[in-house]
């Protein structure tokens, strides 16, 4: 009989890892980045690139 441990051990269950790639230093950077164009472009009286639209919550 196979249990959750035994399966998990043979690599049988997939794993989910949420963020994983956001530790990436290139991430955080890309992320800080778009964080400061969206800021100017909003300061510069425009629409940020990046912005939530409540239309799509």
């Amino acid at each position: 009989m196979i249990t959750r441990r035994t399966a998990v051990a043979a690599g049988m269950l997939p794993f989910v890892l949420p963020h994983l790639g956001s530790a990436a230093v290139e991430a955080r950077t890309e992320m800080g980045e778009k964080v400061i164009i969206n800021i100017k472009t909003w300061m510069d009286g425009h629409k940020p690139p990046d912005r939530v639209l409540t239309s799509m919550l």
